[in-house]
């Protein structure tokens, strides 16, 4: 075989290998629809433009209630609950006013309410006469309501407490050493009608 020949043969070898054409562009045509049928299968499966991303839905918390939520609150004291879908451009559009507002039902809770801690009655302290009306406070000779009055001390009096605490009189009361600051007088006289005075700091 001459060299001239060598590569004729071998060019019609490599063409032989090739495809048609025709077969070629059936190829693709048939590509071609397989792909517009799965598109459109799953358009009519989604009902929706699946290229379309979903709206997105929000839901809006208004308002509070005034008053403690309780099986017997009104609807129109509760929080309402309203959905408003939200635009690409992430403004709320027209709020839907029909969705119903939510009741919240249960059992509350009794208010607490703290006081500050009262302070407690020793020797040294000053007390306030409370709670005896237009008599005053009988301030005794010793502890326990048989022995004699000494003076009486008038509602809002102050006293200083001298001594005490005295509990086994057999009346149930609490007795304490009192002084009247400007007079000087001292006696016993019942824990119960006595409010002790606040520290004054320096």
């Amino acid at each position: 075989m001459s060299e001239r020949q060598k590569p004729r043969r071998m060019a019609q070898r490599s063409a032989s290998f090739l495809p048609p054409l025709w077969a070629v562009g059936v190829m693709l045509l048939l590509v071609v629809m397989v792909a517009a049928g799965v598109v459109g299968l799953v358009y009519l499966l989604g009902g929706n433009n699946p290229l379309e991303p979903a709206e997105p839905i929000v839901i809006v918390v208004t308002g509070a209630p005034t008053t403690p939520v309780s099986a017997t609150t009104a609807p129109d004291t509760a929080p309402s609950v309203t959905v408003a879908p939200v635009r690409g451009g992430g403004e709320r559009e027209n709020i839907d006013e029909s969705v119903p507002n939510f009741v919240l039902e249960g059992p509350t809770l009794p208010p607490v309410f703290l006081s500050p801690t009262p302070d407690s009655l020793s020797v040294g302290r000053t007390v306030r006469v409370i709670n005896v009306g237009e008599g005053g406070l009988n301030v005794r000779s010793s502890a326990g309501i048989d022995n004699e009055i000494q003076f009486r001390a008038d509602e809002g009096s102050l006293l200083d407490v001298v001594d005490g605490p005295v509990t086994d009189t057999g009346d149930g009361f609490t007795w304490w050493q009192v002084q009247e600051p400007f007079t000087a007088e001292t006696g016993w006289a019942v824990q119960l009608y006595m409010d002790v005075q606040p520290e004054v700091s320096p």
